[in-house]
């Protein structure tokens, strides 16, 4: 037996579960024009004295998307990157997806004013 089947039990027929290997890619809808998602999920949390994940598109941790999308007195209530949230009814907890349109306009916009501001040493496009 290969990886992706599971063994039969009384009763049952043999299933083929997919592996991540053969897991469809994604289709053309469910990404944008050029090829970046429309949104993407929050990186996961650090276990308990651990390192957390960061996002694969813009490098920041969870607290870091954290301080950008949810509203707090530090933002005057106002995010600067939208998001939403997928949660089932009465349910405490949701996945909260990041809408990266918003993401990347958010930190073009803040590069623009920083790169305008001073250039950033080393950077490929900044005159030497």
């Amino acid at each position: 037996m290969n990886g992706t089947e599971s063994k039969p039990t009384e009763g049952t027929a043999k299933r083929k579960t997919p592996s991540p290997a053969n897991a469809p890619a994604v289709s053309g809808a469910l990404t944008a024009a050029n090829g970046f998602p429309f949104q993407f999920r929050l990186p996961r949390a650090p276990a308990r004295g651990g390192r957390g994940e960061v996002d694969p598109f813009f490098g920041l941790n969870r607290s870091g998307w954290n301080s950008l999308l949810l509203s707090t007195e530090a933002n005057g209530y106002r995010p600067a990157v939208k998001s939403v949230v997928i949660k089932k009814r009465n349910a405490r907890r949701g996945i909260r997806l990041v809408v990266f349109a918003s993401a990347k306009s958010y930190f073009d916009r803040l590069h623009a004013e920083q790169g305008a501001a001073e250039p950033q040493a080393g950077h490929p496009t900044a005159p030497e």
